[in-house]
C-alpha cells in the first residue's frame, strides 16, 4: 500500500512550496531541475520505507520457509524497483496540479477549509487515480510481451523476473522523465505576478 499512500502522507514538494514561487524561480536552476529536485525528497523518504518494509517481509517469509531465499530476493528486488518508479509517476501527476492548475493549491496548512476544498481534493483524487490508470496502460502492454519471452526463454532461470519487469519499469521512468520535463517548461512559463491573483483561499 505504501506506493499508493505514501504521496498522501508525504507532501514536502511543490504543493507546500508553490507560494515561495518568487523565491524558487530566483533560483539559478532550470524549471525541470527545480520539478525534479522536489520531486525527489519525497521519493527518497518513501522509497527508504519500501526498502525497509520489503526487506523485511522478504526476511520473515524466508524465515518461516514459506519463500526460499533466492526466489524471495527476485521478488523484493523486482517490487522495490517497480514501486519506486510507481511513486515517482504519482508524485509527478500529484505536482502537475499545481504547476498547472495554481489557483487550486492550497497556500498553507493555515488556510480556511470548507466544502469547496474537499471538493477539490476528491477531484485531485479521482483525476490521480484516471491519470495514473492511463499512464501505466503503456507499461503494461510492454509487460505482456516480456512476459512471454521470460516464460519461454529464461523458465526456472535467476533473471526471469528481472527479464519480465524491466521493460516496463523502463516504460515507466520514461514517462516521470518526460513528466518532469513537462512541467519544467510549465515552471519556467509561470509568471508570479499573474498565476496567484485568484488563487483558493
Amino acid at each position: 500500500m505504501m506506493p499508493f499512500i505514501g504521496p498522501n502522507v508525504f507532501t514536502n514538494d511543490l504543493r507546500l512550496d508553490l507560494p515561495r514561487l518568487e523565491v524558487l524561480k530566483s533560483y539559478p536552476l532550470t524549471g525541470d531541475a527545480i520539478v525534479a529536485a522536489e520531486i525527489a525528497a519525497p521519493l527518497v523518504i518513501i522509497s527508504s520505507i519500501e526498502l525497509l518494509t520489503i526487506g523485511c517481509a522478504w526476511i520473515v517469509f524466508s524465515l518461516t520457509g514459506k519463500l526460499s531465499s533466492t526466489a524471495g530476493a527476485q521478488y523484493a528486488i523486482c517490487a522495490l524497483l517497480l514501486a519506486v518508479p510507481v511513486v515517482a509517476l504519482q508524485l509527478v501527476i500529484r505536482n502537475a496540479v499545481p504547476v498547472i492548475f495554481p489557483a487550486w493549491a492550497g497556500r498553507t496548512k493555515e488556510d480556511p477549509r470548507g466544502f469547496v476544498v474537499t471538493g477539490q481534493r476528491l477531484i485531485h483524487i479521482l483525476g490521480n487515480l484516471f491519470i495514473l490508470g492511463v499512464a501505466l496502460i503503456p507499461a503494461g502492454i510492454v509487460l505482456i510481451p516480456s512476459v512471454l519471452i521470460a516464460s519461454h526463454f529464461f523458465k526456472n532461470n535467476i533473471a526471469f523476473m528481472a527479464v519480465m519487469t524491466t521493460p516496463a519499469i523502463a516504460v515507466i521512468a520514461g514517462e516521470v522523465w518526460l513528466g518532469v520535463r513537462a512541467l519544467g517548461n510549465r515552471f519556467d512559463a509561470l509568471d508570479v505576478s499573474q498565476e496567484f491573483d485568484t488563487a483558493a483561499v
